[in-house]
């Protein structure tokens, strides 16, 4: 998933993306759970600020 590796390699995601990564989760679109993992990493690592929501 492109969003999930472009997340984690700058730290960075837009509230776009952050959006698309929740509804690919709660439309249960994510079936590998190696997917389900990065996502669910990139949720905790914005809630521990290692990855910050940016607005451009």
């Amino acid at each position: 998933m492109a969003i999930v590796e472009q997340a984690l390699a700058s730290q960075q995601v837009t509230p776009q993306q952050y959006f698309q990564l929740m509804t690919a989760m709660l439309a249960d679109r994510v079936t590998l759970p190696e997917q389900r993992s990065q996502i669910n990493r990139i949720f905790d690592e914005v809630k521990l600020g290692r990855i910050e929501i940016v607005y451009w």
